[in-house]
């Protein structure tokens, strides 16, 4: 009986580290969260929400503000990204359907291939959120809060794989 007890003791330890591992992963990914619109006098609320919500999970994230990203020649000229997650949140800079497509590939383009995730937060279906990953780009849509969490997080994971080789 005791050896039984004991096996089950370390089963739920082994269970235990292996959550720890998991959720101290998202304390070692870099997010770049770009809106693509200069900065507001006042951030969106739901923009502070998201924000919050991320750093609770453990992410380190400042908004980048990029208006260079509505311009496709603005955009070609801005440097790579660097983080091991990119979110681009065009739900909160208000950008217009038809533009959408155009800047999440334009941003697509500077996150580094195979490398980083890019989760784009946007309503609607868009073409280049199916287009990238048939391409060999990790990039998923997220269409609420709630679903851009769970991507961020399953992409923080994937990035991790990524960066042990």
């Amino acid at each position: 009986m005791q050896r039984e007890v004991g096996l089950v003791v370390r089963s739920r330890i082994d269970r235990l580290e292996d959550v720890l591992k998991r959720e101290a992963i998202l304390s070692t990914i870099k997010v770049d969260y770009i809106l693509p619109i200069a900065e507001p006098p006042a951030w969106p609320q739901n923009l502070g929400f998201l924000l919050r919500v991320l750093e609770s999970r453990g992410f380190q994230t400042l908004p980048q503000f990029m208006p260079a990203f509505q311009q496709a020649a603005s955009a070609q000229n801005l440097p790579p990204l660097t983080g091991d997650v990119v979110v681009l949140d065009l739900e909160n800079a208000h950008i217009d359907d038809e533009q959408r497509d155009r800047i999440i590939r334009w941003v697509a383009e500077k996150v580094p291939f195979q490398r980083s995730t890019l989760v784009a937060y946007t309503t609607g279906r868009h073409q280049a959120i199916n287009e990238l990953p048939a391409a060999g780009h990790y990039c998923v849509g997220a269409n609420s809060p709630l679903s851009l969490v769970g991507h961020a997080v399953n992409a923080a994971y994937i990035a991790d794989v990524v960066k042990q080789g």
